[in-house]
Parts: structure tokens; sequence; C-alpha cells
């Protein structure tokens, strides 16, 4: 009986890919390339984004004077507030007032400039102000949602999004065998490369559902237009019109901010002020964003469009009674943030966060052996 061939050796027969047709093998060298290329990316925007999932109890903790304040009895008015920043920065229009979601945080005031003031909602004091690469947290959402390069970074983010949907399909393809061939271990007691091998198959196919949430929905917080010209296609509505506007009244002056946001609050009783964005021209309204108990998304994305000189009320818009492109868009920032399931969700989020990493270091330990480079020559070389 003729001697059978040696066996391959354990770690090499183990890992060696199963179908070498053009089509696989063209998929595996563009997992390869896109992921030793994007992933480049996708590691410090998956660490940066893992910490900004807690970026609230991560600003209190490191700057408590302009984020806590002590609860008094009764809030000053907005329009005090507003008068203070004023007399601060007399040169610099307002571009947006937050209001915190908890009683005993402070009011941030953002500037034309995107410098925020923090003021207390009750005494109307300034406590200070931050630029926004000021603070801890600045530099972490400037790197994961700029790379640190500003308009042309937050493009890029985007595209890094649509490789990383490339890279998790493209990935479950190559892993995919069916379901009895299907390997969710790790031996541990292989070889570096084994392991490795092993690792990367794990960790990309048990995250890959988040990481698919996690890319589509910051890819649609970047290309937004698309998004919602797709969510258009798919559901068949049209999207809300566009802002109404205000009509000025000759030389008369503004409506007091705190008359148009009582305004807002009669208009949809059961919501919580989060924000208002003054009218930065003379025929823009004033919108107040408000949230309803119901709604996912933390600021909320029921709006209230009012004059700015009269305060009255133009239009009034409810998240829950949105129509559908628009009820989809309200999902993205939750989804992308870990804010649609609690602190859960918010953990799971920043153990995704992390996937980038592993997934690049195993698929790098996994594919550096096998470059040719790396061969012995043969006997006589």
């Amino acid at each position: 009986m003729p001697a059978l061939p040696p066996a391959p050796s354990a770690s090499r027969a183990d890992v060696r890919p199963r179908g070498r047709g053009p089509i696989r093998r063209t998929l595996r060298w563009l997992h390869l390339v896109v992921g030793l290329t994007a992933g480049l990316v996708l590691v410090p925007m998956g660490l940066s984004g893992s910490l900004l999932v807690f970026r609230p109890e991560i600003d209190a903790a490191m700057y408590p004077a302009l984020h806590r304040v002590s609860v008094g009895p009764e809030r000053a008015p907005l329009d005090s507030v507003m008068a203070a920043v004023r007399q601060a920065y007399p040169s610099m229009p307002v571009s947006r007032i937050d209001y915190a979601a908890r009683p005993e945080g402070t009011l941030k005031v953002v500037l034309a400039d995107s410098r925020t003031v923090f003021a207390d909602p009750y005494t109307a004091r300034l406590l200070g102000a931050q630029g926004p690469t000021e603070s801890f947290t600045g530099v972490l959402f400037d790197l994961h949602h700029h790379l640190l390069m500003g308009e042309a970074g937050e493009q890029a983010t985007g595209y890094v999004g649509l490789a990383l949907v490339f890279l998790v399909i493209s990935g479950l393809v190559l892993w995919w065998r069916g379901w009895r061939n299907a390997r969710l271990r790790v031996r541990w007691r292989r070889s570096p490369h084994l392991v490795s091998y092993d690792l990367h198959n794990v960790v990309g196919a048990v995250a890959s559902v988040f990481l698919l949430i996690t890319a589509v929905s910051g890819a649609g917080l970047v290309f937004h237009d698309a998004f919602d010209a797709t969510a258009v296609a798919v559901t068949g509505e049209a999207m809300p019109a566009g802002p109404p506007k205000s009509t000025p009244m000759g030389s008369a002056a503004p409506a007091a901010l705190a008359r148009v946001v009582a305004q807002a609050q009669a208009a949809i009783p059961s919501a919580r002020v989060a924000r208002v964005i003054p009218a930065g021209t003379p025929e823009a309204a004033v919108l107040v964003r408000m949230r309803l108990p119901t709604e996912i998304h933390p600021i909320g994305m029921s709006r209230v469009y009012l004059d700015a000189y009269s305060g009255e009320v133009l239009r009034v818009m409810r998240a829950d009674r949105a129509p559908a492109p628009d009820q989809l868009g309200q999902w993205r920032y939750p989804l992308h943030t870990g804010r649609y399931g609690g602190l859960l969700s918010r953990l799971a989020l920043l153990l995704v966060g992390l996937t980038p990493t592993v997934l690049l270091v195993t698929g790098v330990i996994f594919w550096w052996p096998r470059r040719p480079w790396r061969r012995r020559p043969p006997h006589g070389g």
C-alpha cells in the first residue's frame, strides 16, 4: 500500500482559506487592502468613540465647575443669561443655547466661533468658556468626527464608515461556511498565527451587527442628504418642508427669547425644551427643539418654529407624528452614540469601539507571516 503524503501542519491546515475561486480570492484581497488602509483610521476613530460614549460623565468629572451647579428655587430668565453673554462677548453672535437634561446641569451658550459659554441657569452667572478643542472630550470629538482636519476630515470619516460596512460584509462572507462549519472559538494553545486567525474571525463575527449599525449611522450623519434621499425613496414619503420664515416688522426689535421659549413650551406642553437656535438672519425663524418623553434622541427631534419678532408659532413638528423618512433620521445619532438602550447599550458600544484595534492587530499578525519576503529561501538559494 503506498504511503500517504504527510499531513500539512496544523496551523496552516486550519487557517488555509477554503474555496480558491477568482471571486473569493478577489474579495479576500480587497478585504485585506481595505482593512490595512482604512484600519489605520478606524483604530483612532474607534478608541475615541469608545470614550465619547461617556462624554457627559467625563466632562462633569474633569470640569465640574463648568458642568454642575447648585439647584436653586427657580430658573433665571433666559434673557438675563443672554444679556450677560452679550456683555461678555459683545461682537460674537449666539449660534444656539443648550439646556441641561438634569436640574444640576449648566446652560450652554454656543457662540458663532464655536466657543461654549457655561452659565448657571438659576443665577444667570457666567461660569467660564471653552473652545471646541480646549477640553479633553473636545479633542476626542474633533479626532472622531473630523480627524483633526476640519471639513475635509469629516468627509473622510464618512467614507471610512462606508469602508467599514464593506469590511464587515466581506469578512462575514469569507468567514461563513454554513451553520455546521461556522467557527466561534479560539484555540488558545496553538501558534500566535492561528490564535490571531481565530480571534479575528470570532471578534469580527460577534461584533458584526454592532459594527454595521455604528458604520451606517455614522456615515448617515456625515452624508445626511444622501441618507434622507434614500429614506424618501424607500418609504415613498417626502421629508418635511424647509423651515418657515419670520416677518420683519420695520425697526422692531426681536421678541424676548424667554417669551419665544414659553410659546414653544405651550405648543408641546408634554415636551422638555432642549435647544434654542436664535434667528441668524432678519428673515429666519427661531427654532426650539424639544424632547418628548417617548423620544429616543437625547436632544429631541420635536421642533417648534416661531416668528423672531412676534413670537408667533409658525410650525409645530412632533417627532412622534413626523413622516417616515424623518423618523428614520431620528435614529442616526442615538444609534451611533449608544443612547438607545441606557447604560447597557453604551457599554456595548464602548466594546465595539475597541474592535477595530483588535481586528487590525490580529489581521496583521495573521497576514504578515504569509508574505513572500517572510518565507525561507529554498535550499541552495
